[in-house]
């Protein structure tokens, strides 16, 4: 299957900013359905070019999104670790985001593998967090470093004042438990405007930056 991606994977690159300070993170982007083996593939061409950057001169901080299956399959952890300490980067330059729905299946299997790579030095990012969840609950049982809410959120954010009490809470929970907050999907200045004043610490979305390629 991997075979079949080696000539159509490409990689977009996306700005994550800081609303605190001048930090810049990008989220690397693909249009294939993921799979274990595709997610090594990203995650080898993350460290690489982290890796060359820093050869460069520069930090550079890389978001992935990793699939549920590569999650729950501790070979992916076993390769993704052994790529790591074979690298010689900063691990906390990646960061590796988990979606919340995936939580629903394979909890211990999907901690077990995040735990590892947190332990290693990379950060974790808990992904697609919307309306139903236990935001609480998820951050007392899932080692992530920052929390992310998007569409469901942001594009009404503006006009919906449930939206904007369910993002506030969030924000606040998150915050009391030493987590940052990403706010994806940002689309006009009226919604950043309103995530600053609510603290949101990083934003994303077309208003901020469009995807490039890398």
């Amino acid at each position: 299957m991997l075979d079949a991606y080696s000539d159509t994977l490409e990689l977009l690159c996306q700005p994550v900013c800081s609303l605190r300070d001048v930090t810049v993170q990008w989220e690397l982007l693909h249009r294939l359905p993921s799979t274990r083996q595709l997610d090594e593939r990203v995650l080898g061409q993350a460290i690489d070019m982290i890796a060359a950057s820093r050869r460069h001169g520069f930090r550079l901080e890389l978001e992935l999104k990793l699939s549920g299956p590569s999650l729950r399959d501790l070979r992916f952890a076993d390769a993704a670790a052994d790529r790591l300490r074979g690298s010689g980067i900063d691990p906390s330059c990646l960061i590796l985001e988990v979606s919340e729905a995936d939580l629903e299946v394979g909890l211990d299997e999907i901690r077990y593998t995040a735990t590892r790579l947190r332990a290693l030095g990379c950060r974790i990012a808990l992904d697609d967090v919307g309306p139903r969840c236990d935001i609480a609950g998820h951050l007392r049982r899932f080692p992530a470093d920052f929390v992310k809410v998007g569409w469901p959120f942001t594009h009404c954010l503006t006009a919906d004042i449930h939206a904007q009490l369910m993002v506030r809470t969030i924000i606040d929970l998150a915050h009391a438990m030493n987590r940052k907050v990403i706010a994806a999907e940002v689309a006009d200045e009226a919604t950043l405007v309103l995530l600053q004043s609510y603290g949101v610490d990083f934003a994303q979305g077309s208003h901020i930056g469009l995807p490039t390629a890398c």
